[in-house]
């Protein structure tokens, strides 16, 4: 669940050292000058987390990957909740703190994702992918464009082709051992949700977690955000242009859809900026987009066919995925997260 996280302690709450550590030295950034150190992982040489001490206000932050800090940078693995609380004592240890007190430090920019497995290359998941919730398309960039990224104001979801990552970021045995895991059809998916601050936790249902040691107290809570979260995204599988006479806009969308390596969130874009340049005003332009997005989405309903691989299936995958991670022993209402998945809060 938890991966990449800002984590933060004021002067007062920061009682450890330093001199265990890898000095990075002094810097300065927007005036503010601070001394950088890196905290190595115990277990994997490949890892570390970032620490700098801002010399104005003593404010510590430590940013990074606690997945893999505690796994290793090339593991696949989702750091479970049990793993999570036994990383924060590691930490503790590393710091020479209290666990105690760097239970109370806040936190921030924190990635609530999993790596699912699935049965399909992700690029071609992706490429059906429409909208989540309200939020289009945002930018799709880093590992060969093949991330999406959906950003609201305090969430952003972000999907991109794991294993794709660790090839392109890997030495010669991990992209040799990347190209046998696509080879024999094993594929993996990354999805997470990025929330911004305290506030994003508090209007997603999650105003219980307050620091750093309520994340770990509540961490089944995460699995149905996650779940809830899924829920709002959109897909669309394949279609059939019809005999019968069509619309110029049903034209256009579908053989658009239709056209190699179409990309759907990224036609949907399209179609709806050519209907927003039909608008006068600035209010009439953004009527005229909502109507497109609504009435692209709903002309590859209506002349939708059965996929071989559609929502529907990719529901499934992370089910599976999900029962998987319960048997490990992660503790969470599978039968809650199910629902989710499945029906949303219907």
């Amino acid at each position: 669940m938890i991966d990449n996280i800002t984590i933060r302690l004021t002067k007062s709450q920061f009682s450890g050292g330093v001199s265990q550590l890898i000095n990075c030295g002094r810097s300065v950034k927007r005036g503010r000058a601070y001394s950088q150190f890196n905290i190595p992982s115990k277990g994997h040489s490949d890892s570390s987390l970032s620490l700098r001490i801002y010399e104005q206000t003593g404010l510590v932050t430590i940013r990074g990957s606690l997945r893999k800090w505690w796994y290793g940078s090339n593991s696949f693995r989702d750091l479970t909740s049990t793993h999570f609380n036994e990383a924060l004592i590691q930490l503790s240890k590393s710091l020479n703190m209290p666990y105690a007190q760097l239970r109370e430090a806040s936190f921030s920019q924190c990635e609530i994702g999993l790596n699912v497995r699935v049965r399909i290359p992700p690029q071609d998941i992706e490429k059906r992918i429409l909208k989540y919730g309200r939020l289009c398309l945002e930018k799709r960039e880093s590992i060969a464009e093949t991330t999406l990224y959906f950003k609201g104001v305090d969430k952003t979801l972000v999907l991109y082709d794991k294993g794709k990552e660790r090839f392109d970021m890997g030495g010669n045995s991990i992209k040799k051992l990347s190209q046998a895991l696509a080879r024999n059809g094993i594929y993996y998916l990354r999805i997470e949700f990025r929330l911004k601050d305290k506030k994003a936790f508090m209007d997603h249902g999650l105003g219980k977690i307050n620091n750093l040691g309520s994340l770990g107290d509540n961490y089944r809570d995460l699995y149905l955000f996650w779940a809830q979260e899924l829920s709002h995204l959109k897909m669309v599988g394949d279609v059939e242009i019809p005999d019968a006479p069509l619309s110029i806009d049903e034209i256009l969308i579908l053989s658009g859809y239709q056209t190699p390596c179409c990309d759907a969130s990224e036609l949907m874009s399209k179609y709806a900026e050519y209907c927003q340049s039909k608008g006068r005003t600035p209010k009439s332009k953004n009527v005229q987009r909502s109507r497109a997005i609504s009435n692209f989405i709903t002309i590859l309903e209506e002349y939708g066919i059965k996929s071989e691989y559609d929502l529907p299936e990719f529901k499934m995958d992370i089910i599976r995925q999900l029962i998987k991670i319960r048997k490990t022993g992660d503790f969470f209402d599978l039968a809650a997260a199910i629902r989710l998945i499945i029906r949303g809060n219907n």
